[in-house]
C-alpha cells in the first residue's frame, strides 16, 4: 500500500529542497549558522539560514539506515530499520485522572514513577516515552534530570524524555554514563533516548531546542528529530504543500547532527498535524493524520533509498576499480617474470619451469572474477515516594 504514486514522492522531495535553498529557516542559532555556513550554506538577506542541495543529499546519504534503541538488561532492543514497528507510550500530560477521588490534578514525579512500573511490567507495550509532564519543580534543570530518572528507575525497557536545555542534556547523558558503567557503554548501546521539536513551523527553528538537538548528537544521546506543523494553520492547507514543509523542516533538523557530529544516531521524525476547523485546534488521531504522515515518510523513504542505490553502485564501482588495478599489476608482474626467467639459470630446465609455474599461477587473493564478486569483495535527584 503507497500513498503516494513514484513521481509524487520525487516532487515533495524537490519541493523541499526548494524550500531549504531558497526559503530557508529562520532564527538559527549562532552554532547552527556558523556549521551550515562552513560546510556551503549561507544566511539570506532577510537572515534565514539556507542549506545546499548537495548539503542535504551528503546527510541523506551518511544517515544511517538501521538504529537499535537498546533496554537494559536483558530487555529487547528496538531494531528501527526495515518493516519493525513497536509499541510505546507518549504524550506530556500536565494533569493525571486519579484512580481514588477521579477527579484531575497536576502530574507528580510518583504518577510517572508508576507509570514507568506498569509499563515495564507489560510485554505488548515496547517503550516508554514519558507520558506526563511532572509539577514538582519549577526549575527546567530540576524537573529535566528527575523526569529521566523516575523513567529509569521504573522501568528498563528503552526510555525517551526531553531536554529544555544543552545544560539538561548534559545532566541526562552523566545519569546515563553512570547508569552503564561509563560514557562508551552508553554509547554503544543507548537505552534512553530524546525527543527534540527543534523546529517551530512555518519554517523557523526553536533556536533553544536546536541546541539542544546539537548537544545530544555530541553526548552520543539518539535523538527523534521531531516537526508537528499543522495543514491548514502553521503549514499549507494541501497534502503535498503539508508534507513538503514538514520534510524541509524536519532535513534542517537531520543536518545539523550529521555537521555536528556525524554518524550520530537520529531518527527522522515527520509528524504532520491535521487541524480541526471549527476550532482551529490540533485533531489527534484522525485518518487524515495517519495519511500525511505516510506521506511524509514515503517521500523521503524513496529517496533514502535513491541514495543507498547510488552509493552502492558507486562503492562497488570503486571496489571493481581497485581490483581491476591489482589484477593488471599481477598481470605485469607474471609477464616481467616470465621474461626475467628466460635469461636467468633456475639450475635447469625443469628448475626454470616449476620457479616460472610457482610465480606466475598464485594471483593475488580477491582478484575478481566480475562485477558481482567485486560487489561482495548530576544534579540533586529526589526519590518518588
Amino acid at each position: 500500500m503507497s500513498v503516494l504514486p513514484p513521481d509524487a514522492q520525487a516532487a515533495i522531495h524537490e519541493a523541499a529542497l526548494v524550500l531549504l535553498e531558497q526559503t530557508g529557516i529562520e532564527d538559527a542559532p549562532d552554532k547552527a549558522i556558523d556549521l551550515v555556513c562552513a560546510a556551503g550554506g549561507w544566511l539570506s538577506d532577510t537572515g534565514r539560514l539556507c542549506f545546499p542541495p548537495d548539503l542535504v543529499d551528503n546527510t541523506l546519504s551518511a544517515a544511517r539506515r538501521e538504529l537499535a534503541l537498546f533496554g537494559r538488561g536483558d530487555r529487547a532492543a528496538l531494531h528501527l530499520g526495515g518493516d519493525n514497528a513497536y509499541v510505546g507510550t507518549g504524550g506530556a500530560s500536565p494533569v493525571f485522572l486519579d484512580i481514588d477521588t477521579h477527579a484531575y490534578r497536576p502530574a507528580t514525579l510518583t504518577d510517572l514513577y508508576h507509570a514507568a512500573r506498569i509499563v515495564d511490567q507489560m510485554d505488548h507495550i515496547h517503550f516508554f516515552s514519558r507520558p506526563v509532564a511532572i509539577s514538582d519543580f519549577d526549575d527546567p534543570l530540576e524537573m529535566d534530570i528527575n523526569t529521566a530518572w523516575a523513567c529509569l528507575s521504573g522501568t528498563a525497557k528503552h526510555v525517551m524524555v526531553s531536554a529544555s536545555t544543552p545544560e539538561s542534556v548534559d545532566a541526562i547523558a552523566q545519569l546515563a554514563y553512570q547508569l552503564a558503567g561509563s560514557e562508551a557503554a552508553f554509547r554503544a548501546a543507548p537505552f534512553l533516548s530524546l525527543n527534540i521539536n527543534h523546529a517551530v513551523p512555518p519554517m523557523r527553528f526553536d533556536s533553544m531546542a536546536a541546541l539542544v538537538l546539537m548537544r545530544a548528537a555530541e553526548c552520543g544521546i539518539p535523538a527523534m528529530v521531531n516537526t508537528f506543523g499543522q495543514l491548514g494553520t502553521s503549514s499549507p492547507v494541501t497534502i503535498a504543500g503539508c508534507v513538503a514543509q514538514t520534510i524541509a523542516e524536519t532535513l534542517a533538523g537531520m543536518v545539523l547532527v550529521h555537521l555536528v557530529a556525524p554518524g550520530a544516531p537520529a531518527i527522522f521524525g515527520p509528524r504532520p498535524m491535521i487541524t480541526d476547523l471549527r476550532t482551529g485546534a490540533m485533531s489527534g488521531g484522525g485518518g487524515e493524520q495517519a495519511k500525511l504522515t505516510a506521506a511524509a515518510d514515503e517521500a523521503e523513504a524513496a529517496e533514502r533509498q535513491k541514495k543507498m542505490k547510488e552509493d552502492m553502485e558507486k562503492a562497488n564501482e570503486e571496489r571493481l576499480a581497485e581490483h581491476q588495478a591489482k589484477n593488471l599489476d599481477w598481470k605485469a608482474a607474471s609477464t616481467l617474470v616470465v621474461a626475467s626467467s628466460s635469461t636467468t639459470s633456475f639450475g635447469g630446465a625443469r628448475s626454470r619451469s616449476r620457479a616460472i609455474a610457482t610465480l606466475c599461477i598464485s594471483p593475488p587473493e580477491s582478484l575478481p572474477t566480475g562485477a558481482s564478486s567485486a560487489a561482495q569483495c548530576c544534579r540533586k535527584v529526589i526519590s518518588p515516594s
